[in-house]
Order: structure tokens, then C-alpha cells, then sequence
């Protein structure tokens, strides 16, 4: 006789539920139960984490019914390794998981070390390998997808004022020049430094210039677009990286950032207390291949140096060296000072919400 099982019977695993079902044996229907476990029930997220390569650590959440994976920036898992195809492979959800297909890539697609043919079907835990890339293929829960999103964020991210840090700028710079040279477009560098920084915490005490340094990050990151990345450079240096500027449209920024810094007002302790920035810009227009940031940060680095030299509160631009020291071009831009256009209480600072890059 057949018997149902039941939690009851299982005092040993809480995390077990029992799903009867029917199933027939020797000509009588029986009564099984399947054990599946709750974690498992509740892992129903899938999503792929970088292991190797530029983008390592990045975090893909796979949403829709089909996704290509290839260095093409228009692709739902977009993976910056030129071993990788434009359109290299992609991901089939059907009713029973999500698949795997090679879609004609050069290097191939392995799915644990095994070249890939026709459609195979994905377990938790698989290595994906694309190119110099490996990513692994997991399920999760939706707190688990957040604690690993977080987790990354903070690797990438400056704690104190939210924008992206050096290591990111590195990483994401080398990246966009790629993306630029196969493009044909411009990329732009502006480098941001607060004007007498080292004044201001010796006046008001560390704690305010970190609120400062919080409110300019903030204040930025609210002139760019949703691909510009802003990264904190230095103690009171930022670099914005803007994907297909020329140097016009970035000396344009670069004076909306000075501006809108010049307008603020800060109430400490009853006083009205203000805050400049110099800026630093630089264009180039990278050959395809193109994967070298030395010579841009230099320029960037040369015309900010200019800007402080200059006076402050203004900015400088000047094209990367072309085979020298010297610079092929420079242009220079200041404003005169503007009204206020804001007053802000300096101890409500908050950490600002940048926008994402795509």
C-alpha cells in the first residue's frame, strides 16, 4: 500500500516541501511525492557573472524571451573583448530553461570547456566562455540578485561620494576608446577639481568638505547623460567620460559643470560659503583597436593644470599629444561669474543617485 509522505516524517530538513503527484506501478496508481527544495522553488532569477576578462565581476540579469550575447554595444549582454564576436551567441528561454546557441561566432562558444552545437540547456553553475571572457550561469532568488548587484557596486563605486572610482575609470575608459575607434566617434575627457579644497577642510573641518565633495559629485552627475560616466579621480578630482563628444560639445559641458558649481550656496553655521572648480578637457578620435588611455589622461591632466594656472574657476581644453609632448590644439573658455542659482543647506547633503551608462 502506498503511503504519502509528509513533513512530518522529515523533522530533519526544514527546507523541504512535499508536492504529491500520481504516478502508476504494476497496474495500481500510486501515490509518490517529489521533494523539491523551497530554495530551489524560489530560484527562479537567471543571470550571468563575469568570472574573466575587462568586465569581470559585472553582473547581467537575463530578462526577455531571447538575448544575444557579442561585443556589438546594441546587444543585451554586450561584452567588451575583441576575441568575441559582434553577434557571438545567444540565450533561448523555453518552458522547461533557458538554452544555449552559438550564433556563428568566429572563436566559437564553450559551454563548460565543451565547443557548443545546437541548442544546450543551461544548469545553475555553468561556465559560459566567449572569447577571453567566462562568465557563469546562475539561478537565484531576488535577494540573492540584489546582494550580488550591491556587492559589485561596491567594488566599482567611491563610497563616500557614489560616483565610479579609479579602478572603474580604468577599466570603462580602456572600454569606450575600443567602442569609439570601431564607431568612428569622439570620445571626451573632462577632469573637474575643486578650487582650494585643502582651504576649505582646514576652514570647516573634514566632515564639511565631504559634504562638499558629495554635493559637486551630485551636482554633476545631474548635468550628464544616462551613458556618461563620472568617476572621483583623485581626493578632489573627477573625471567624466562622454562617449561621442567632440571637443566643442565637451568644452559646452565643461562650462555647464563650472557654472552650475559657481551657483551654489552653502549655509555653514549661519554664513553663506561658495565653492569653484577648475576644468580640464580633451578630445580625441581613437583608431580602431585603439585601447590606450595614457596620452588622454595626460592631455586632460595638462589642460586642468593650465585652467589653475590661469586663475581658477575656468576652463581649458587641449587636444591628446599626436606624437609629442606638444599639443596640436588648444582653445580656451572662461565666463564671467553668474548669480547664485541655488542655496543649499550644507549639513543636508546626501549621497547622490548617479545615472546608469549604457
Amino acid at each position: 500500500m502506498s503511503q504519502r509522505l509528509t513533513d512530518r516524517e522529515e523533522p530533519g530538513d526544514p527546507n523541504r516541501m512535499t508536492i504529491p503527484s500520481i504516478a502508476a506501478r504494476n497496474e495500481e496508481n500510486l501515490r509518490v511525492s517529489s521533494f523539491v527544495t523551497r530554495r530551489q522553488a524560489r530560484r527562479q532569477r537567471a543571470l550571468l557573472f563575469t568570472l574573466t576578462g575587462r568586465q569581470q565581476g559585472a553582473v547581467f540579469p537575463l530578462q526577455g524571451e531571447e538575448l544575444d550575447l557579442g561585443r556589438d554595444p546594441s546587444r543585451a549582454v554586450n561584452l567588451d573583448d575583441e576575441a568575441v564576436s559582434r553577434e557571438h551567441a545567444r540565450l533561448v528561454r523555453r518552458a522547461d530553461g533557458i538554452y544555449l546557441e552559438d550564433a556563428g561566432s568566429t572563436n566559437g562558444t564553450f559551454l563548460n570547456e565543451e565547443r557548443v552545437s545546437g541548442a544546450q540547456r543551461l544548469e545553475d553553475g555553468d561556465h559560459i566562455r566567449l572569447g577571453n571572457t567566462t562568465v557563469r550561469f546562475s539561478m537565484v532568488d531576488e535577494l540573492e540578485e540584489r546582494a550580488l548587484t550591491n556587492l559589485v557596486e561596491l567594488t566599482v563605486r567611491d563610497p563616500l561620494t557614489r560616483a565610479y572610482n579609479r579602478r572603474f575609470l580604468t577599466t570603462h575608459l580602456r572600454s569606450e576608446l575600443a567602442f569609439a575607434g570601431r564607431q568612428g566617434i569622439p570620445i571626451s575627457l573632462l577632469l573637474v577639481d575643486i578650487d582650494h579644497f585643502k582651504l576649505i577642510n582646514d576652514t570647516y573641518g573634514h566632515a564639511r568638505g565631504d559634504l562638499v565633495l558629495q554635493l559637486v559629485a551630485n551636482a554633476i552627475g545631474r548635468l550628464l547623460r544616462p551613458y556618461d560616466a563620472l568617476c572621483r579621480y583623485g581626493g578632489e578630482e573627477f573625471v567624466i567620460v562622454a562617449r561621442d563628444a567632440t571637443l566643442r560639445n565637451a568644452e559646452v559641458l565643461a562650462e555647464r559643470v563650472r557654472r552650475q558649481i559657481e551657483g551654489l550656496r552653502f549655509d555653514v553655521d549661519g554664513r553663506s560659503v561658495t565653492v569653484t572648480v577648475s576644468v580640464g578637457v580633451t578630445t580625441a578620435y581613437p583608431a580602431p583597436g585603439t585601447a590606450e588611455t595614457e596620452s588622454l589622461l595626460l592631455a586632460v591632466d595638462m589642460a586642468l593644470y593650465e585652467a589653475k594656472a590661469s586663475g581658477r574657476n575656468c576652463t581649458r581644453s587641449q587636444n591628446p599629444p599626436a606624437g609629442s609632448d606638444s599639443p596640436s590644439e588648444r582653445s580656451v573658455h572662461t565666463a564671467p561669474p553668474q548669480p547664485a542659482s541655488s542655496s543649499e543647506p550644507l549639513q543636508d547633503l546626501r549621497p547622490p543617485a548617479l545615472p546608469r551608462f549604457g
